[in-house]
């Protein structure tokens, strides 16, 4: 069965983008937006079974900035690059919903030429359960056509916490996902906090011309009117 979300807020793609330091929209992102960013990342895309009523009302966030990743190279050397925020969200230790914990990285970018010019997006690819591009609220149509190439790669707005295209779900290797785990919580400073989710606040958020979200078999499809 389709579900359909529709929400009549739209997005003015013409807002003046004013420059700000990447680390203070790092500090907005964790401080200010997060909860209802993954709030709504949770319900949309449904990391649990499509028919569980096995849906948390809360889950556990671990937040770490800058967190690094490590690529082998020719040499015996490795490379390491770092994505902006990496989100563990843990809805319990039961086995059910343990099944629901994942990781979502979330890459910003403050301006427009980081975001066009920027060569590390597909260095994350299959690290994480999920990822995110997030920039200001002037540049999310921009982010959006970034965003198509990759159809996994979701858009979030930093200003707001909003979804404007959800992720999908990646497929990392077992032992990278145990190791991220691993090194977030031993060797990464991190902060943590509450998250309470409420399937009735949930708001897939869109620009003028793509209001209607068709789901088939988890994946989002976007329609336009």
């Amino acid at each position: 069965m389709d579900c359909f979300i529709k929400t009549n807020y739209t997005c003015n793609t013409e807002l003046p983008v004013q420059h700000r330091k990447h680390a203070e929209l790092e500090d907005v992102m964790i401080k200010d937006t997060s909860i209802p960013f993954l709030c709504n990342h949770m319900m949309l895309t449904r990391p649990w079974e499509p028919r569980s009523s096995f849906i948390p009302k809360s889950m556990k966030v671990f937040a770490a900035k800058e967190f690094p990743f490590f690529d082998s190279i020719p040499g015996g050397t490795s490379k390491q690059h770092n994505v902006d925020i990496l989100f563990f969200c843990a809805a319990g230790e039961s086995s059910t919903y343990r099944r629901q914990n994942c990781s979502v990285a979330v890459e910003i970018k403050s301006s427009v030429e980081n975001l066009y010019c920027d060569q590390k997006i597909p260095g994350y690819f299959n690290r994480t359960d999920y990822l995110y591009l997030a920039v200001p609220d002037g540049m999310i149509a921009l982010a959006l056509m970034k965003a198509n190439a990759w159809k996994h790669v979701g858009v979030v707005s930093i200003d707001t916490g909003l979804i404007y295209k959800p992720a999908l779900r990646q497929q990392p290797p077992f032992e990278e996902g145990k190791e991220l785990v691993e090194r977030l919580f031993i060797e990464k400073p991190y902060v943590e906090f509450q998250v309470k989710i409420n399937p009735k606040t949930v708001q897939l958020c869109t620009l003028p011309g793509l209001e209607r979200v068709d789901w088939r078999n988890g994946l989002p499809v976007f329609k336009s009117y």
